[in-house]
């Protein structure tokens, strides 16, 4: 018996909903049933477990509906199945199975959810041992996720508004968070490549939050520009492009005496 290739899907519930797998994409955009796709998100946010009917029903129908919630639950079922028919073949496995009056995303159907990976690297942010330059990356990344908000289309379940509320609350402490990490480590990395950089006698002093003063004695214009090319690749040897861009202006120094007139 031929042992079955492992399957993986990937999922996007920040900004567009979409399921693809290679080359095959199903998008929300190109269909109606924002119930549908609800549905959908809310079974593969819960993957792990199996989603009872009654969980179901109380999520995503009211009882002034005027319909058989269990009937249209089922129904609902069967065209979702129907519709992920086009991310694999017809003898694989199928994407939804039920069991006892509860349905699940199929176990043996991976998948790789931006919102998943969104949370995984802001806890990961959270440790004190994790290095600052890791948690800035780690804050990049999940911002870069954030395509936009949560299941945009799809906004009349509570279920739906808390978790959107959520994970915007998350995406504005993670901004704020990674720019003034950003700033701090920027800093201290500019320190070091000063300290580590500059020769004895020269003299640096910081006049505002992000700015510093180098005087270079005895330095023409050609070699305060090589000790200023030395910081530069000092600093973004531990400071990434990305994260801040450091620049600098080389000019002569005059000196005035007393009476204002230049030495």
């Amino acid at each position: 018996m031929m042992k079955r290739e492992p399957i993986e899907i990937r999922v996007v519930l920040f900004g567009e909903f979409s399921l693809s797998r290679g080359e095959r994409v199903l998008a929300e955009k190109d269909y109606r049933s924002q119930k549908m796709w609800t549905v959908l998100a809310y079974l593969i946010l819960n993957r792990h477990r199996p989603v009872p009917q009654t969980e179901l029903i109380e999520q995503f129908w009211d009882e002034e509906d005027g319909q058989n919630p269990t009937s249209a639950l089922k129904t609902l079922i069967f065209r979702l199945r129907k519709l992920l028919l086009p991310l694999w073949n017809d003898e694989e496995c199928q994407p939804i199975v039920s069991s006892w009056g509860a349905y699940q995303w199929n176990p043996e159907i991976s998948c790789k959810v931006d919102a998943d990976e969104f949370e995984s690297l802001l806890r990961a942010c959270e440790g004190e041992e994790t290095p600052v330059s890791l948690q800035l990356e780690n804050y990049r990344k999940a911002m870069g996720l954030y395509q936009g908000e949560f299941l945009p289309k799809n906004t009349q379940s509570t279920w739906h508004t808390m978790r959107s509320a959520y994970y915007h609350m998350q995406y504005n402490q993670a901004a704020y968070r990674f720019a003034l990490e950003t700033q701090i480590y920027a800093m201290e990395q500019l320190r070091k490549a000063l300290k580590n950089s500059l020769r004895q006698g020269d003299v640096v002093s910081q006049y505002s939050g992000r700015q510093f003063a180098v005087m270079l004695p005895s330095a023409n214009y050609e070699n305060s520009l090589m000790v200023c090319e030395r910081i530069e690749k000092a600093f973004y040897q531990k400071c990434r492009r990305q994260i801040a861009q450091l620049r600098y202006t080389v000019r002569a120094l005059e000196l005035f005496n007393s009476e204002g007139v230049a030495l």
